[in-house]
């Protein structure tokens, strides 16, 4: 705006509002290899997402959002890194939960490419600040599972941070 422009709406007591509209758009959509209705068990998170985390050979994260009956709103890949991390920004996670589903429950999933099961201090940490985060938005975080692949021979392996108590019920 020009300093003629403000100085006119100045003198006819005139105010300029805007108002800024928030929206997103999904560019790329993938199914889940069957029906998903609900999420209400460890093996549903197991099903929609192992064949998603066998092909990525670097670290990558999921959001599953879900409805206050645990219906399946949908999904998306928050964060993708390299061979050990991946930098996950929350604002992306609460922009999915609030803007494109709506959801009340969130079920966090990443992969450990490196082959280790156990959480690390950063996944804790990660989980409880995501906790309180979600909290705050009057969203309940279910669990944070992290998917390890099979290597020479043996099976994937699946850990629950939940299961584990590092998210309190």
């Amino acid at each position: 705006m020009t300093e003629r422009m403000l100085a006119e709406a100045k003198q006819l007591d005139r105010f300029i509002v805007t108002e800024k509209c928030v929206f997103s758009v999904s560019v790329r959509y993938r199914e889940a290899p069957y029906p998903v209705y609900q999420i209400g068990s460890f093996d549903a998170v197991q099903d929609l997402l192992g064949n998603l985390f066998e092909e990525q050979p670097y670290e990558v994260v999921y959001a599953i959002a879900l409805d206050s009956l645990s219906r399946f709103l949908g999904f998306m890949k928050i964060a993708e890194g390299t061979v050990n991390q991946a930098k996950l920004y929350l604002r992306k996670i609460l922009t999915f939960l609030l803007l494109d589903t709506n959801a009340t429950g969130l079920i966090l999933a990443h992969n450990h490419p490196g082959g280790t099961a156990e959480p690390s201090r950063e996944d804790i940490k990660l989980t409880e600040r995501l906790k309180k985060a979600v909290q705050d938005i009057e969203v309940k975080l279910l669990d944070h599972v992290i998917y390890v692949p099979g290597n020479f021979g043996s099976d994937p392996e699946w850990v629950s941070l939940l299961a584990c108590g590092h998210i309190p019920k």
